[in-house]
């Protein structure tokens, strides 16, 4: 009698211990989201829609609206955005997601991208979350002071050339706005800007007390048209480029030029 009663005892507690378990997942999942939702909406990311598509491993569909009927720089520099909030924002604040797919909508709902990604452990774990310990003027007049050389290494001269940082939450972004009427100038100009992050340009204002994680770099034709246009998570390998046709790409497996309306 008493072996009965210990085993219906087990598996009551059983029972509730998987219950219980459930429970705490669901209850975490509805928590990851309301928080991305809390966070995009702070960040004014246009996300229409999060959806779960796998409780374990946690698997998300986040679905954002272009302001533009084809892929933009701003687009890109969005879906960047959301790749830090999810792999790095929310996992500081422990919410973990194993993957999410992101899609890309026009305002008419019709699919511009669609991408799957998943977070890389091992190059996330060296993210550098301190601060930037230098205002935003002070490293712009450092990054000017240094842009020069680099301008020369790529012989580059009379470049009409913007430098601004601006920050947030901390985190600063570099954003720098050419101006020519060549065309012929505009290719070595995007070569350079393409380049420029891989250079020791960036880590070198970062060592000096920057927190430089964006990276924006643009080139305006005479007409005021945009060139080209580079958004770019610098820690996070994340972004992309849009290149008006008549340009040579800076890299040969980069992506296409935007589609036209």
């Amino acid at each position: 009698m008493k072996s009965k009663l210990m085993s219906r005892i087990l598996v009551v507690l059983i029972s509730i211990s998987v219950v219980a378990g459930v429970y705490v997942r669901v209850n975490a999942q509805e928590e990851v989201v309301n928080y991305l939702y809390g966070r995009f909406k702070q960040k004014n990311i246009p996300v229409t829609e999060i959806t779960v598509l796998e409780k374990s491993p946690l698997n998300l569909q986040v679905v954002i609206q272009s302001a533009n009927p084809w892929v933009t720089a701003e687009d890109i520099k969005i879906m960047s955005m959301v790749d830090r909030e999810i792999f790095v924002f929310a996992r500081q604040q422990g919410y973990y997601v194993d993957a999410y797919t992101l899609i890309l909508e026009d305002s008419q709902g019709k699919q511009l991208d669609s991408t799957t990604k998943q977070p890389d452990i091992e190059s996330n774990s060296h993210l550098n979350f301190s601060p930037a310990t230098l205002t935003d003027e002070v490293v712009q007049n450092m990054a000017l002071e240094r842009m020069n050389s680099y301008l020369d290494k790529f012989k580059l001269d009379n470049v009409n050339l913007t430098i601004n940082i601006s920050s947030d939450e901390g985190l600063q972004t570099l954003t720098l706005d050419v101006r020519t009427d060549s065309l012929g100038k505009a290719n070595d100009i995007a070569l350079f800007l393409w380049a420029l992050p891989d250079t020791s340009f960036i880590d070198d204002l970062n060592a000096q007390g920057a927190r430089i994680v964006f990276y924006r770099a643009k080139i305006i034709g005479e007409n005021d048209d945009t060139l080209f246009d580079y958004v770019l998570d610098t820690e996070m390998s994340s972004g992309g480029w849009t290149i008006d046709d008549r340009l040579q790409n800076p890299s040969g497996d980069g992506p296409p030029p935007a589609p036209e309306p």
